[in-house]
């Protein structure tokens, strides 16, 4: 399945995976520590359902959403009605958006390992596009699984959880290029009642990331969003914190 069809095809139940009201509140308070929100306007690389955007305007900052998949940007406007918020949404993926919106921003976000998605061909264009997007001494937040520690483990298992009566089971597929990576819904309380989707992702690792935005900011290194230090052979997320250079 191709990656925009895989997020279609998973919007109508992403909001219960990720216990969206939950991540609201977690992801306002984790974002709140790493930008000064006043007169900020940011930039929400993959926004899905919303849950980052959401969060970032709940923290006053002026938020756009750039998001390839149609049904996910439906369900976002739902969201940020629910929530009382104003965020506008965009359908382009990252290496798609136009110039009109380069050096708009104060902050640009990337969170929830929205670059696994990109191919490596389109790796290069699409971490400029994030400096491209800032203005001067923009500052930029990236979060990627840190793809050394799973490749080196080669856990299938990503986790399973529940929530609203489904489970939910998100799984890899080891292949010499890319991963695949699957996710299994059923209904709890009757297992047959189950839908399996799946598409490739890739494993970029830090050093070719780093390789990148190295060129066009000062970069440190994470391992999760409570900035931790990053250990290459434990921590769960590569979390890059940045501003343009200029």
């Amino acid at each position: 399945m191709k990656n925009n069809e895989f997020y279609s095809s998973l919007s109508e139940n992403y909001d219960e995976m990720i216990n969206f009201d939950k991540s609201v509140e977690n992801k306002s308070k984790l974002l709140g520590n790493i930008f000064s929100p006043e007169n900020m306007s940011c930039a929400d690389i993959g926004s899905g359902t919303g849950v980052d955007s959401i969060a970032l305007s709940k923290l006053g900052v002026k938020t756009d959403g750039f998001e390839p998949s149609i049904k996910m940007i439906g369900k976002a406007e739902i969201n940020v009605r629910k929530f009382s918020q104003s965020v506008k949404f965009f359908n382009y993926s990252l290496d798609e958006i136009p110039p009109e919106f380069d050096e708009k921003y104060d902050g640009v976000i990337c969170l929830g390992n929205v670059l696994a998605n990109i191919p490596n061909e389109k790796l290069n264009t699409s971490l400029k596009k994030i400096s491209n997007l800032l203005k001067k001494d923009g500052m930029f937040l990236v979060q990627i699984l840190n793809y050394t520690k799973i490749l080196n483990e080669k856990e299938r298992i990503v986790n399973i959880t529940q929530n609203g009566g489904k489970t939910f089971i998100r799984f890899y597929d080891f292949y010499k290029d890319r991963l695949q990576f699957n996710i299994l819904i059923y209904e709890t309380q009757n297992p047959n009642n189950r839908k399996l989707i799946s598409t490739p992702i890739f494993p970029h690792e830090k050093a070719t990331v780093a390789k990148v935005l190295e060129l066009q900011s000062k970069i440190e290194f994470f391992g999760s969003l409570k900035m931790d230090p990053f250990d290459e052979n434990n921590s769960s997320d590569l979390v890059i914190l940045g501003k343009k250079n200029n």
